[in-house]
């Protein structure tokens, strides 16, 4: 009875649960962060919902700082938010900022919304602070916005800032 618990336990652990989507976190993108500090990476994770159902979006998305054999640093998680999150781009400015463009695709017919959703996240080095490395600039990410492109309750509305170019740009004009 024992050897056929154990066995059971096996079969569900290695054949059952991967075949319905049963996964653990997996790496998106790995980014050599080598302007920042030499051996690091800018880490993307995708974690799955807890909960999955049909229809529904499916996971969000960690942003980790690795250096060589140090401890791996949750940076930021950005979660399901109407959709699932998209990295649109990810770039470097003044070799201790790092800019990351995330999307939420929707289309919600029930609440008049179609398009995609941008948020930019803007994150200052802290050479000095290894437990949290990155610290989120809001005043910047307040000064960019966030906003739709799509339509909004019938009316056409565009986002300004959907790649690393425009993004680049308003922050010029905003001297950062």
């Amino acid at each position: 009875m024992v050897y056929r618990r154990q066995f059971l336990r096996l079969f569900f652990s290695l054949v059952v649960w991967p075949t319905v989507g049963w996964c653990d976190e997996s790496i998106l993108q790995k980014l050599p962060a080598e302007q920042i500090q030499e051996g690091c990476n800018l880490e993307f994770y995708i974690l799955p919902d807890e909960n999955p159902a049909l229809g529904r979006p499916d996971h969000s998305i960690d942003l980790r700082w690795v250096c060589g054999d140090q401890p791996q640093r949750v940076i930021d998680n950005y979660e399901i938010e109407g959709g699932s999150p998209d990295i649109v781009t990810v770039f470097y400015r003044k070799r201790h900022d790092a800019i990351v463009l995330v999307k939420w695709s929707t289309n919600s017919q029930a609440a008049d919304v179609q398009g995609d959703y941008y948020k930019i996240y803007v994150y200052r080095y802290a050479r000095n602070n290894p437990a949290q490395p990155f610290r989120p600039q809001r005043d910047v990410m307040k000064k960019l916005g966030e906003g739709w492109d799509g339509t909004v309750d019938g009316k056409s509305v565009h986002y300004p800032y959907k790649d690393a170019l425009s993004i680049r740009k308003a922050l010029n004009r905003l001297g950062y």
